[in-house]
């Protein structure tokens, strides 16, 4: 039987399992589109855009014991628009994780307990300048050699320099699961449900502006255009693949799709394909 290292850090491959310590640093660039960028209404939204950008994470795992490990992680990201610079974007996350297996083996299930934070600065939206938290638990479990699947729930609260538009706190309860196929190529999917406080784009004032909460001049869109803050539940659904080529990282193919529901019956839709590639340095 495996033990957690296993499955903690090493995605499985247990050649390595006996190792109490270890340390990886991943990089990923990835280019997408992005079909209604300000989340407004359908039919009400700005045009679309490409998206582009670069992720560097460093991550460092200690095992406690056979059953248990603690994850430290640290990253970078940059996010650009080609339509809407003023969303520019450079975040920097901390997040640790607590893990544990109550009964050692490779498809045994086991628990994961994690705090995040998050800060977003953007090159000239203050409204979405902000710090998150974000508090889970995940239970996951491999079924077979081929065949992981994961669960969740999850709460964010995020807090913005300026104004209160994004002044809000989300739930989120979320399945996903990984065929691989091949040698290492994979398929995934995931499928989520947030409810909460969300923000969404829109034109100039109208009546259902009475119901949000918060709302502000949303000038990295365009002139005439809003932020808002309302209670909503959205729904959102990924599958995508990902094709390792061995000395040359592993490219990723993703499309998600999503869809909000707000008060009287106001709808939002996004969806954004993604092409990344990633690779480990050690």
């Amino acid at each position: 039987m495996r033990c957690l290292a296993c499955i903690l850090v090493l995605g499985g491959c247990c050649c390595k399992a006996a190792a109490a310590h270890s340390s990886q640093v991943d990089a990923e660039v990835f280019a997408g589109h992005a079909s209604n960028p300000d989340r407004a209404q359908n039919g009400k939204g700005v045009a679309a855009e490409d998206v582009r950008g670069a992720n560097l994470s460093a991550y460092t795992t200690t095992l406690i014991d056979p059953n248990s490990g603690i994850e430290f992680q640290g990253a970078a990201s940059l996010l650009t628009h080609s339509a809407y610079s003023g969303l520019n974007e450079v975040g920097l996350k901390a997040r640790v994780k607590y893990r544990v297996q109550p009964t050692v083996g490779y498809t045994q299930p086991w628990y994961e307990l994690s705090l995040g934070l998050e800060r977003y600065q953007h090159a000239s939206s203050a409204i979405r300048d902000a710090t998150d938290a974000t508090l889970g638990l995940t239970l996951g479990k491999r079924y077979t050699d081929r065949i992981a699947g994961t669960g969740g729930v999850a709460i964010r609260r995020e807090l913005p320099d300026h104004g209160s538009v994004f002044d809000r706190t989300e739930g989120q309860l979320w399945a996903a699961v990984d065929y691989r196929y091949g040698i290492d190529n994979s398929l995934y999917a995931r499928l989520s449900r947030s409810w909460g406080d969300q923000v969404f784009g829109g034109q100039e004032y109208t009546t259902y502006y009475r119901n949000v909460k918060a709302s502000a001049d949303d000038p990295a869109f365009g002139e005439s255009r809003y932020a808002y803050r309302i209670h909503a539940c959205t729904t959102l659904a990924e599958v995508g693949t990902s094709l390792p080529f061995p000395g040359y990282g592993t490219w990723d193919l993703r499309a998600t799709r999503s869809r909000s529901l707000a008060y009287a019956g106001m709808n939002y839709s996004t969806t954004l394909l993604v092409l990344a590639w990633r690779g480990r340095f050690f």
